[in-house]
């Protein structure tokens, strides 16, 4: 382990290729190529596959309903830094916005919003 107040010698400076010009057609700005006609392709997801949806929703649903567990865990914690992030009123803290979700959830306040935006967007279609 280094010692405190130890500096760091850097022998080899790395060039950082801002302002780098184009060495190459059709090379990028950030120095690599890209295959003509090639697509980016977004790899498939690593780890345990998603519950399926109906799952999700009844797992939801509970949450919403009082029951502790990881879903109701992310609800609050989602919601209480989307508050905070937002800047709402009263939301300038995270974990106090995210003792306000708890309260939403407990008053039954957030089950009945997300049970009227359902109802009315079935009506819009």
């Amino acid at each position: 382990m280094d010692s405190p107040g130890k500096s760091l010698k850097v022998k080899t400076p790395v060039q950082a290729p801002i302002n780098k010009k184009l060495e190459k057609e059709g090379e990028e700005e950030d120095g690599f190529n890209t295959p003509k006609g090639a697509q980016f392709k977004i790899p498939p997801p690593v780890g345990c596959p998603p519950a399926p949806v109906p799952k999700n929703i009844q797992l939801g649903m509970a949450a919403l309903r009082g029951e502790k567990g990881a879903a109701y865990d992310r609800i609050v914690l989602n919601a209480g830094t989307v508050d905070n992030l937002l800047g709402c009123d009263g939301a300038e803290d995270v974990d106090v916005a995210m003792e306000r979700a708890k309260g939403a959830i407990y008053s039954g306040k957030a089950l009945k919003k997300l049970l009227n935006y359902i109802e009315i967007s079935r009506k819009i279609k």
